[in-house]
């Protein structure tokens, strides 16, 4: 029985450490609780229609297909995509993606809670989405492994380092570490293209029913989940850099 390490306690972590158990590998997964969990960051929109590279919407699309074969937390409530962020419509067809162009009139009847419809829209009924804390707590509650707490911060040919200077020798070592994995695997010559993407995620108080589908605007990405909160998210901007109140208040008085 191989000892696999995977190091990061995110979806993507907890998720490959549960099959890779399942397929009868001895794994332990290395988390770190120090600060917010791996992911909880996340915009967990699952989808297809947000990408216009045919090699990243083919492997969504396979994951499009997992999701929707799990007992996940996702609500499939579609997704209503503005004309600015209109996606690639020949992609979501190549990988079998419904999609539909909407007028005003069938947008209203989708997401009446909008005031301002725009004139024409793309919604993709496959779609959903869903607050990240509750993926999280669906993973993890999926997960019978040992978790180690200690943060590492080495990894080389056949052992990681910890931050408590224990040294583990698995057979084998997964980094699944967000923005940290760069900096972890580039001592062993290896480059990853990855960045943070600052922004602004935000959660409501419960609200009165607003809006069903995930909605791409062109200042956000917002929902509302079966709680009636409203999750938002958006992208770095020149007031979140100088204000995050501010920009906080600006994309509360827009929602």
């Amino acid at each position: 029985m191989p000892k696999v390490l995977v190091i990061g306690g995110g979806i993507v972590g907890l998720l490959t450490a549960a099959a890779l158990k399942d397929g009868g590998a001895d794994v332990e997964v290395f988390a770190s609780q120090t600060g917010p969990r791996a992911s909880d960051g996340s915009l967990v929109w699952l989808n297809v229609s947000s990408t216009h590279d045919p090699t990243y919407a083919a492997l969504r699309a396979a994951s499009m297909r997992f999701w929707h074969k799990s007992d996940a937390p996702v609500p499939w409530q579609g997704a209503l995509l503005w004309p600015e962020n209109e996606p690639a419509t020949d992609l979501l067809t190549s990988q079998n993606c419904d999609w539909e162009a909407v007028d005003q009139t069938r947008f209203s009847e989708l997401a009446p809670g909008v005031a301002a419809p725009p004139d024409g829209a793309i919604f993709c009924p496959g779609e959903g989405a869903c607050d990240p804390a509750d993926m999280l707590n669906w993973a993890e509650a999926r997960l019978d492994v040992p978790r180690n707490q200690a943060h590492v911060v080495g990894v080389e040919p056949g052992c990681v380092t910890l931050d408590t200077g224990d040294v583990v020798h698995p057979d084998k070592i997964i980094v699944a570490a967000g923005c940290a994995t760069p900096g972890l695997v580039a001592p062993l010559g290896a480059h990853i293209a990855l960045k943070s993407a600052p922004g602004l995620f935000l959660r409501t108080q419960p609200v009165a029913p607003m809006a069903t589908p995930v909605l791409a605007s062109p200042d956000m990405d917002f929902w509302q989940g079966a709680d009636g909160r409203m999750v938002i998210a958006t992208g770095t901007n020149d007031v979140l850099r100088q204000d995050p109140q501010a920009a906080a208040d600006q994309a509360l008085s827009k929602v």
